[in-house]
């Protein structure tokens, strides 16, 4: 019996013991196969990066693995530096910085994971660093203000920083009613140029109709290409030459015998004698209209936006506080979506407003102090704005865009869209220094009692009762101002280069 019992005793233990041999053989299997699957699903997260960047998408923070049957599990975070050496890094989006590196870290997991207490390699984790030539930035264009067809300048002022703010009317007479200043030159197209009242420009006057300058000052030179007769006020000051393709009329003093008549002769000697510094011209054939640039046809194409550095977003449908969502006011100011998105917006940031307000956005209230702290841009159908008082959360420039796009890209005339409108900027607008914005409209806009700084450009720009524009370059992606064309002057975007170092992370 004792014997029996001793053989039991021994099998048991032997059945223990392998049993437990199996189990760590199992475990060991299991933890072999699962750091093969999490090792390959991390690599495949880094391929997954490189290749997203390698197109036009804009750097992301973060990454996981698309919503695909049986690929690979991962998670990958992306940062960039500046420098080609050390180990300072941030977090994308690169936005506008001049990264020169780009740093993936992936952590893969298995997905048939370790046995038997054997998970330490169920996720797995690598990083790999590679070159990388930024995007290349917004290149500004234009001049202070583009309209295509005349507006109405009463009481403004189109001042210079950097640049000279030059304006440009493409179609119809411009018409300067009210005492205003134009720090620039002022190109009319296919129209007449009519200054009353004390309108200044410091540049040239240059118009491809008639000249009415009444009671203006030019500081530079005024040119007609018009063979009809022009309108010199004996109050008016030019101080360059006048070069007509016509004539011009003047009641101007007369000068002394033999040019003291009111013929063409006496006309330019008076001229000459009282209104302008340098040489006066009458018939001149030589003289051309002014070169003013066909609209441009500027729609929202999102890539050309992401290249340049861009996330675009959804305005949203609704907030947590009811508020509608397209005003801009004090209860929309108290939402969460305000407050905790819009506001603390660090990237540079695309919101398309066309679909949560297809009627338009406004931005209305007593005041809105708006700190930016990243480069933002609005899609819309039409933009009222009034009150908004506009800074920068530091000393480095923010650009801010106002884009209603035009709906035919192909005739390079405005084009409203459909439920479009035109645009107003109003009382007690502030566009603070450094910041610099710019508004796109091919409905029209109106400008009132504000301070704008950067650009305009509409299919008619109406500025009354006080109204600053100080210009200072702005530009859109994709786009040449200057020339009126797509395809250039934007964003290119970033290039993902060679790789530069690879570790595995699990040590």
């Amino acid at each position: 019996m004792i014997l029996v019992i001793s053989v039991m005793a021994v099998l048991i233990v032997l059945s223990t013991l392998v049993a437990g041999m199996t189990t760590q053989s199992l475990g060991q299997t299991s933890s072999v196969r699962a750091s093969v699957q999490s090792l390959a699903a991390a690599e495949a997260g880094v391929d997954y990066v490189a290749a997203q960047l390698t197109g036009t998408n804009a750097c992301q923070a973060s990454y996981s693995n698309p919503a695909v049957a049986n690929a690979p599990v991962f998670t990958a975070t992306v940062q960039y530096s500046l420098s080609a050496t050390g180990n300072t890094w941030a977090s994308c989006p690169i936005g506008s910085a001049a990264a020169v590196r780009i740093k993936i870290v992936s952590q893969g997991s298995a997905i048939n994971r370790g046995v038997a207490t054997q998970s330490a390699r169920d996720t797995r984790k690598v990083e790999v660093i590679y070159g990388y030539t930024p995007s290349s930035p917004i290149t500004a264009s234009g001049g202070a203000m583009y309209s295509y067809n005349a507006g109405t300048f009463n009481s403004f002022r189109v001042l210079s920083s950097t640049s000279v703010g030059d304006v440009m009317i493409k179609k119809g007479t411009l018409s300067c009613t009210e005492s205003s200043l134009v720090q620039g030159k002022v190109y009319v197209a296919e129209g007449d140029a009519v200054l009353n009242n004390a309108c200044q420009v410091t540049g040239d006057i240059w118009a491809k109709g008639l000249l009415t300058l009444q009671s203006g000052l030019i500081g530079g030179n005024a040119l007609s290409a018009s063979t009809g007769e022009s309108t010199f006020g004996p109050d008016t000051r030019v101080g360059g030459f006048v070069d007509l393709a016509g004539t011009a009329f003047t009641s101007a003093s007369r000068c002394p015998s033999p040019n003291n008549g009111w013929d063409e002769n006496g006309y330019r000697c008076a001229i000459k004698q009282t209104i302008a510094t340098g040489t006066v011209t009458f018939r001149d054939a030589t003289v051309q209209a002014p070169v003013v640039p066909d609209w441009l046809d500027y729609g929202f194409v999102p890539s050309t936006w992401t290249s340049a550095g861009f996330q675009i977003l959804p305005w949203p449908t609704s907030v947590n506080n009811g508020a509608n969502v397209c005003n801009v006011d004090v209860t929309f100011q108290a939402s969460t979506f305000f407050t905790g998105t819009f506001v603390p917006m660090s990237v540079p940031t695309v919101w398309d407003t066309r679909t949560a307000c297809p009627g338009g956005l406004t931005l209305v209230s007593g005041t809105l102090n708006w700190q930016m702290k990243t480069d933002i841009a609005f899609i819309e159908n039409k933009v009222t704005i009034q009150g908004l008082n506009v800074t920068s959360s530091d000393s480095t420039a923010k650009r801010l865009w106002f884009i209603t796009p035009d709906s035919n890209l192909t005739n390079r005339v405005p084009d409203c869209p459909a439920g479009g409108g035109a645009s107003a900027v109003n009382t007690t607008t502030v566009i603070n220094a450094p910041v610099v914005a710019m508004v796109y409209t091919p409905c029209g806009m109106s400008n009132s009692s504000n301070s704008w700084r950067g650009q305009l450009y509409g299919s008619k720009v109406d500025f009354n009762s006080n109204s600053s524009l100080t210009f200072v370059p702005v530009g859109m992606p994709g786009a040449n101002l200057s020339t009126g064309t797509t395809g250039s002057s934007g964003g290119s975007g970033g290039v993902l280069g060679s790789e530069l170092s690879s570790r595995d992370l699990n040590g």
